[in-house]
């Protein structure tokens, strides 16, 4: 085993972390796009597309 590439436990608990801070900022950024009409810029399937946010709209 390479332990450079060593899965650690502690590794478990910093990226539960980081998923949670970027539900939080996506959840800000939506909140901010449909207040100010500001379309959200996602990237799929392989292709960059601009789309309105509707008022109140929650992430899926």
């Amino acid at each position: 085993m390479n332990p450079e590439h060593e899965h650690r436990p502690s590794d478990d608990k910093m990226l539960t972390g980081v998923e949670a801070a970027l539900r939080r900022a996506r959840q800000r950024a939506l909140e901010i796009a449909a207040r100010t009409g500001t379309p959200i810029v996602t990237y799929r399937n392989g292709k960059i597309e601009m789309r309105p946010v509707a008022q109140g709209e929650t992430p899926k």
